[in-house]
């Protein structure tokens, strides 16, 4: 077995002989705090999405009834739960609609919670109530967008600068909330094979989140179809 180091996911390392390490994230995660009903409906959107239901869009711009809302294909009640499930406030319009279903409100937050509970299910949370405390709206493929960028994990790019050789990057996928890899080091090829690592590696094509995304009044109109759910 050979040497493996630990490396942190972002920053310079130094080896003994000279050689240094440099690993910077490539597309990383945008997350932190979310206030008002950002989270509320984030656990709506996150939740249908991973019990097979569609989101059309979400939104926390407040309108005729409502301040938060959250769109889907069709009627989900694990969605429609998962704020009362987490705690959250204002969710009598989300428990009326679920018994007005003719669903359990304790079953379908139970599904809710077990749907939510891992540590992957809430960094989606977190990252789609992070988008939508800064953008307002978010589409259903922006959701999904998020969901596919958390379930794929962290690209990092590695970059090994020998004191006495050609540099190469490689790419390397950690999972988010990480703060150190443990990789095999066996990344100090002669000059010749390091320029074919280094080509293959940026070979690889990296998918970015939506940067932008903008609110008109258009974005809600178009939606004309949806089953809702509400938050008061």
């Amino acid at each position: 077995m050979g040497e493996r180091l630990l490396l942190p996911v972002h920053g310079e390392t130094r080896l003994a002989d000279g050689t240094r390490i440099i690993v910077r994230k490539v597309n990383p995660l945008k997350t932190g705090h979310a206030s008002g009903t950002a989270p509320h409906e984030a656990r709506h959107g996150v939740a249908a999405e991973l019990n097979g239901t569609r989101v059309l869009f979400a939104t926390v711009v407040p309108g005729k009834g409502y301040v938060g809302l959250t769109a889907l294909s069709s009627f989900d009640a694990v969605a429609a739960a998962a704020p009362h499930a987490h705690g959250d406030g204002g969710t009598g319009a989300d428990v009326r609609m679920i018994q007005e279903a003719g669903h359990s409100v304790g079953g379908a937050a139970s599904s809710a919670r077990n749907i939510l509970s891992s540590r992957e299910a809430q960094l989606m949370v977190n990252a789609v109530a992070f988008a939508l405390d800064r953008h307002g709206t978010l589409s259903g493929r922006d959701i999904r967008e998020i969901i596919r960028h958390v379930k794929e994990g962290e690209v990092l790019e590695i970059t090994v600068i020998p004191p006495d050789g050609e540099q190469i990057k490689i790419r390397h996928t950690a999972r988010h909330g990480d703060t150190a890899i443990d990789i095999p080091f066996d990344m100090r090829p002669s000059p010749a094979n390091a320029r074919q690592t280094a080509e293959t590696a940026s070979d690889q094509r990296i998918k970015k989140i939506p940067t932008s995304i903008r609110t008109t009044p258009s974005t809600l109109s178009a939606v004309t179809v949806p089953p809702r759910t509400r938050t008061e």
